[in-house]
């Protein structure tokens, strides 16, 4: 979408989405979770034309396991709890975070 056009998107986001619509850094990107990707998808479609704003590309993208459990525990999968002071990891304790 055009940077001019975000407001409107964001708009018609909000109407069939599952949350809030958020605008990514570049301005020419949205996003919104929803219940039913295919029909919603549609429908943002629909409304999309309708109201002449032109896209650039669209399209559904599931959540990762990352997501998922950003969302339920409020933390990033990748956090390392902090070792105790003077504790150092036993060779089977220790992991790669690529």
């Amino acid at each position: 979408m055009d940077e001019g056009d975000a407001p409107a998107v964001l708009r018609i986001l909000a109407r069939f989405g599952a949350g809030e619509p958020a605008l990514e850094s570049d301005g020419r990107s949205a996003h919104v979770r929803v219940d039913s990707g295919p029909a919603a998808l549609h429908a943002v479609l629909g409304e999309l034309k309708e109201s002449g704003i032109p896209l650039h590309d669209a399209g559904i993208r599931r959540p990762t396991l990352d997501d998922v459990f950003l969302k339920l525990t409020g933390r990033a999968a990748t956090e390392q709890e902090p070792e105790p002071a003077g504790k150092q990891p036993a060779n089977d304790e220790r992991e790669v975070v690529p």
